[in-house]
């Protein structure tokens, strides 16, 4: 009986660690999917200054680090309807933590891309990189400061539960 006790422990740690390694896996992703796109940004931004090519023609070139990735910015980009774009868009964020100011900038981001020209669209996508510049330096703080809390706290958790079980 007891050593069932132990094992169920020990599982009970163990499924602690992986909720809390989630919880900061959701960070890290995020900051990585922002770090990703202002780059993007920055290329879409430069390409478009000396192409001066149509925006989807721009857009249909980059290169994404994953398929997922890919389709949460093909959603935004793509002229969905709004209720779908918004429920694609919402379920995929979710996969990579991304708040939902990071959503809402993103969506603004995409809705005002090809209204103006080509000026405009240069100093929109320039603002924009101001802006998600902004939003990863707040997902690399918060990242610094909750990694390890998540950690820690899975684990504790997890023990706690351990030690009521025995």
């Amino acid at each position: 009986m007891f050593g069932i006790k132990v094992i169920g422990s020990f599982l009970l740690v163990l499924a602690g660690a992986g909720i809390g390694q989630v919880s900061a896996n959701r960070l890290i992703s995020r900051k990585r999917v922002l770090s990703e796109f202002l780059n993007k940004i920055k290329s879409f931004t430069i390409q478009l200054e000396y192409t001066a090519a149509p925006i989807d023609e721009l857009w249909s070139k980059i290169q994404w680090s994953s398929h997922t990735v890919s389709q949460l910015f093909a959603s935004l980009f793509s002229s969905v309807s709004e209720e779908k774009q918004q429920h694609n868009t919402h379920t995929t964020s979710n996969q990579y933590g991304l708040t939902s100011q990071d959503i809402t900038l993103l969506e603004d981001f995409f809705k005002q891309l090809g209204k103006t020209d080509l000026r405009g669209q240069i100093s929109h996508c320039r603002l924009y990189c101001q802006l998600f510049e902004q939003q990863l330096n707040q997902a690399v703080s918060e990242a610094d400061k909750k990694i390890r809390i998540c950690r820690t706290l899975g684990i504790s958790c997890g023990c706690a539960a351990a030690i009521i079980l025995i």
